[in-house]
């Protein structure tokens, strides 16, 4: 007989979070469904400065050059990336993240 004990993981982003809050916070999410109200979750549970939710479906995030971004911040603000490669998406994502979050 197995008997298997099984216990949460220590949030670790929510932590640095309190524990330095002076610093900015940034959190990725590969989301697959329920988009929106999962990242406006993890932005109020995780006390982060933005959630960056990484839309995965057919032909973008895993196992492709191309995914579509979309920012959640506090200011009730929604910011979407349009699909483009993962390179020149890491350029939106900083001039959006220098020009509104910092």
């Amino acid at each position: 007989m197995l008997n298997l004990s099984i216990s949460e993981n220590p949030d670790i982003l929510r932590e640095v979070s309190i524990k330095y809050p002076n610093i900015i916070t940034i959190v990725f999410a590969a989301e697959t469904e329920n988009i929106i109200e999962n990242a406006q979750n993890k932005l109020k549970t995780k006390q982060c400065n933005a959630i960056v939710a990484n839309i995965i479906g057919f032909n973008q995030g895993f196992k492709s050059d191309d995914n579509e971004l979309i920012i959640f911040t506090h200011k009730s603000k929604t910011h979407k990336i349009k699909k483009n490669t993962k390179y020149n998406l890491s350029f939106d994502l900083m001039d959006y993240i220098c020009s509104d979050i910092i």
